[in-house]
C-alpha cells in the first residue's frame, strides 16, 4: 500500500527544502494563487518600467561617482551627472560603485532593476524571520501578498524609479539582525553598511544601548576599516569628507522639499526658513533622544522586530533629509504589523491598516520641490505633505504603547 506524501512544513530543528516549499505552494489553490498575484504585479511593474523608460537618475550618479574614482576626477566637485548633481555619500561608497563602470550603461541599469526586485523578496523574507522570533509564523498567505504590494509602496516604488541603494542597505540591517546570535562576522554587514551611507550608524548607538557589545564593536571596526581603504585610495577626499562635507547638507538638495520627510524638514517648511539655528538642533536632539528611548523599551517589551523599526524609524526622523524613497523601512514595518494583526482586537487591526495605507497615498508628490514656493506653503499643505513624519510618530508611541501583549526578547549578546 502506497503511502501519502507527507506534507512539509517547518519545524523548530529542521527548515523544508526549497523543493518542499515550492509543493507547499502548488498543492494550495490559495497560496498558488497569492504567488501568481506576486507574480502578475511585478510583471506589470517591469513592464511599465522598461516602457516608460526611467533615468534611474540616482544609479547613475553612483556611476559617475565610480568613474571619477577611476578617471582620478575630483570625486566632490563636478562629476558630470545629471542636473550638476554631485556626490555626497563618502568615498568608500565610490569604491563600491566603480562596479557599475564595468559593464554598459544598459545592461547596467536593466541589472540593478532586476537586483532590487530580488531585494525587495530577501526583505521581505528577513523580516519574516524577524517577527517569527517572538510573535510567531506568519499565515502563508501573508509574505507573497506583501511582496505583491509592496511592489507600490510608495518608498520602494520610488526607490526602483531612482536606481537607489535603499533595499540594499536594508536587507544588510535585516540580515544581520536574523543571524545566529554568537556568529563570529555578525555585525561585518552592518559596519558596511555605515561606511556606504552613514545613516545605519545609529543602529550601533540601538546596539549599544541594548548592551549588545560585540555586535557593535564588530560594526564598528569594520566601519574603520572600509574608511581606512578608502583613505589609502583616496586620501585627501576622505579626510575632507569626514571632517568638513558630512555637515554640509546644502549638497544633498532642496531641504524644504515636501518630500524630505526628516524633523528637520517639517520645521524648514513650517518656519519658512532653511536656518533653523538653535531650534533645529534642539528640536532633533529632542527626538533622537526621545526615538531611541522608545526603541530600547520596545526592544525590551516587544521584541527586536519593533525595537529595530523603531530605531530606524528614529533615524530617518532626525536625519537631515530623509527623502520619501529612504522610507523602505515600511517593509518589515508592513510584515510587523501583519503578524502583530493576528494577537490584537479587531480596532487594533484596523488602526494598523489605515496607518499603513499612508504609503500608498503618494501625498509625498502632491506638491513639487520648488525652494521658494516649499518655503511658503500654508499650514494645511505643511499637514498633507508630511505623511511620513507623522506616521513615524505614531509607530514610536505604538512601539512603547500598552495595546498589545509583550514579549520579552532572547539574548542576543
Amino acid at each position: 500500500m502506497t503511502r501519502a506524501r507527507p506534507h512539509p512544513q517547518a519545524t523548530s530543528d529542521t527548515q523544508p527544502t526549497v523543493s518542499g516549499r515550492i509543493d507547499a505552494i502548488w498543492s494550495n489553490r490559495r497560496l498558488r494563487r497569492a504567488w501568481l498575484v506576486c507574480a502578475a504585479s511585478a510583471t506589470l511593474w517591469l513592464t511599465l518600467h522598461f516602457i516608460t523608460h526611467p533615468s534611474m537618475l540616482d544609479l547613475s550618479v553612483y556611476r559617475n561617482e565610480g568613474l571619477a574614482l577611476r578617471h582620478g576626477v575630483a570625486l566632490y566637485g563636478p562629476i558630470g551627472a545629471q542636473y550638476g548633481l554631485q556626490a555626497t555619500y563618502p568615498p568608500f561608497a565610490a569604491l563600491c560603485f566603480t562596479t557599475l563602470t564595468l559593464i554598459p550603461l544598459g545592461l547596467c541599469l536593466a541589472l540593478v532593476a532586476a537586483a532590487n526586485l530580488i531585494l525587495l523578496g530577501l526583505a521581505v523574507e528577513f523580516s519574516r524571520r524577524l517577527v517569527a522570533r517572538r510573535l510567531g509564523e506568519l499565515n502563508a498567505l501573508g509574505l507573497p501578498l506583501v511582496l505583491a504590494a509592496g511592489i507600490w509602496f510608495e518608498p520602494v516604488y520610488a526607490t526602483l524609479h531612482f536606481g537607489q541603494i535603499n533595499l540594499l542597505i536594508l536587507v544588510l540591517i535585516l540580515w544581520e539582525f536574523t543571524r545566529p546570535p554568537h556568529a563570529r562576522s555578525r555585525g561585518v554587514a552592518l559596519g558596511l553598511a555605515t561606511a556606504l551611507k552613514i545613516t545605519p550608524a545609529l543602529f550601533i548607538v540601538y546596539l549599544l544601548l541594548t548592551k549588545r557589545l560585540r555586535f557593535a564593536a564588530t560594526a564598528l571596526v569594520t566601519f574603520g576599516a572600509a574608511t581606512l581603504l578608502s583613505f589609502a585610495v583616496r586620501p585627501h577626499e576622505t579626510v575632507r569628507f569626514w571632517t568638513s562635507l558630512v555637515f554640509d547638507t546644502t549638497r544633498v538638495g532642496n531641504m524644504a522639499n515636501p518630500s524630505n520627510q526628516s524633523v528637520r524638514g517639517v520645521l524648514v517648511r513650517a518656519a519658512h526658513r532653511f536656518d533653523l539655528g538653535a531650534l533645529g538642533v534642539v528640536a532633533i536632539a529632542i527626538t533622537a533622544v526621545v526615538g531611541l528611548a522608545c526603541s530600547v523599551a520596545a526592544y525590551r517589551r516587544r521584541g527586536e522586530a519593533w525595537g529595530l523599526c523603531a530605531a530606524a524609524v528614529t533615524g530617518l526622523l532626525v536625519s537631515p533629509i530623509s527623502w520619501s524613497h529612504h522610507w523602505v523601512w515600511c517593509v518589515p514595518i508592513a510584515v510587523l504589523f501583519l503578524a502583530s494583526g493576528r494577537r490584537a482586537t479587531t480596532r487594533v487591526r484596523y488602526g494598523l491598516t489605515a496607518a499603513f495605507l499612508v504609503f500608498f497615498s503618494y501625498l509625498v508628490s502632491v506638491y513639487p520641490s520648488d525652494p521658494t514656493r516649499n518655503l511658503h506653503m500654508s499650514v494645511g499643505a505643511q499637514l498633507i505633505s508630511m505623511p511620513y513624519f507623522l506616521f513615524g510618530v505614531l509607530f514610536l508611541a505604538l512601539a512603547v504603547g500598552r495595546w498589545g501583549p509583550y514579549r520579552p526578547p532572547v539574548s542576543t549578546t
